[in-house]
């Protein structure tokens, strides 16, 4: 079963959107912390992190994604995330996180070509194995 969908897209500007769909728990995030790591390596990278359509989110995918955008700001780029449902947002806002990570409204981004059929998909699974 996977728990977690990753597409990822890249616009004109370079930038990388990344949308993740489903559940992002102790049994994906290292799996996901890898796939963010390698989608920012270089200096300079700039990423977009969709939340809208991630159901769930714990304290370890909470950490995944603190860490991914400390790692991408200490090469000189940036990360913005776009912000999920209300269950999403509660757990940045009870962790106080809502006011050190960036966050961005989807309209005030540049569309990304073809972000309908982003050019790629990667599935998280339960294992924490990662499927294309």
């Amino acid at each position: 079963m996977e728990r977690l969908v990753m597409s990822v897209g890249s616009g004109d500007d370079g930038c990388v959107a990344v949308l993740l769909e489903g559940e992002l728990d102790l049994e994906v995030c290292d799996a996901l912390e890898s796939a963010l790591r390698a989608l920012s390596s270089g200096t300079g990278q700039h990423l977009v992190l969709d939340l809208r359509r991630l159901r769930f989110l714990d304290s370890t995918g909470l950490r995944a994604i603190v860490s991914i955008v400390r790692s991408v700001e200490r090469e000189g780029g940036t990360l913005r995330l776009i912000q999920g449902p209300w269950q999403i947002r509660r757990v940045f806002e009870l962790t106080g996180m809502d006011r050190t990570i960036r966050f961005v409204a989807a309209d005030d981004l540049t569309p990304i070509p073809g972000n309908d059929a982003l050019s790629s998909t990667v599935r998280l699974a339960s294992s924490g194995s990662i499927a294309s």
